[in-house]
């Protein structure tokens, strides 16, 4: 068998207002849950990237997140 791989519906998927609104709930979810510190960038920051992205925005983040794992953590706060 072989799997053929539909990119362009990929992209389409990717694309979808629907679907970028989904990433950024999910993102500001976990963004909350790491706590104060931690940001979330939005799809718009990253031209051709459909993706958003939680980062440690302070001194004090970056130490936190380097000693707890805070942001692995803080992940499954964006699955519901």
């Amino acid at each position: 068998m072989k799997i053929v791989w539909n990119d362009e519906g990929f992209e389409r998927l990717r694309q979808d207002p629907g679907i970028q609104k989904d990433m950024v709930r999910r993102g500001a979810a976990v963004a909350a849950a790491a706590g104060e510190g931690y940001e979330l960038r939005e799809p718009t920051e990253f031209p051709n990237r459909d993706r958003v992205a939680i980062v440690t925005a302070t001194n004090q983040a970056r130490a936190d997140n380097a000693k707890n794992m805070t942001l692995v953590k803080s992940l499954g706060a964006g699955a519901s």
